[in-house]
């Protein structure tokens, strides 16, 4: 992903915007889940094997399963697997030791995003990934999950919540939203309004 981002997508922009994209040092980390929230399950409820996320807008004695969609999540309610339910680690996994890469475009990390967006909140978490467009979708991290060198972190909006998915490449349903750093002194612009979704 790193590759095709650097070499196919970054040299496919415009000749002036490539010029105002600056060089960025990159490395990733590794995460790993320590607990997951009870509020949410994912099961069938017709008892076979396409399942789905759900919420509990009830309680643990009296439960009421809504699908996440519909669901009436309170503003402040954390995600099935929330920010701070993970572990975060300089090396992945069996220990290994990320290297420091220099980039034009790259997938942005877990820590990048939490500055957009508070990652243990579901309702922002959902509307972060639904954007300006009304254009859900899962999104990769280039982070890691440290239990197996082929998952990696992504933002799921079925759970609005981090999470990890392996087999980047068969995947397509997850989306790769690139990230660069602009010298905005190399281009003209014309600032047309704010996005804050924190």
């Amino acid at each position: 992903m790193d590759n095709y981002l650097e070499n196919t997508w970054y040299k496919q922009l415009p000749e002036k915007l490539q010029k105002a994209i600056q060089a960025t040092n990159i490395k990733q980390s590794a995460y790993n889940i320590t607990s997951s929230n009870p509020k949410w399950s994912w099961f069938d409820p017709n008892g076979g094997s396409n399942g789905n996320w759900y919420y509990n807008e009830g309680t643990t004695e009296n439960p009421k399963w809504v699908i996440y969609h519909k669901a009436n999540i309170p503003d402040d309610a954390p995600s099935a697997y929330p920010l701070n339910y993970w572990e975060q680690s300089e090396k992945g996994y069996i220990s290994s030791v990320y290297n420091t890469i220099s980039r034009h475009v790259f997938l942005p990390n877990v820590e990048e995003v939490s500055n957009l967006v508070d990652l243990n909140n579901a309702n922002k978490i959902y509307s972060f990934l639904k954007g300006t467009n009304n254009s859900l979708n899962h999104m990769w991290f280039r982070d890691s999950n440290s239990s197996s060198p082929r998952n990696a972190m992504i933002l799921y909006c079925n759970n609005c919540s981090m999470d990890s998915g392996s087999h980047a490449v068969t995947r397509t349903w997850i989306s790769v939203r690139p990230a660069f750093a602009v010298d905005l002194s190399k281009i003209d612009y014309i600032v047309t309004g704010t996005v804050n979704y924190k």
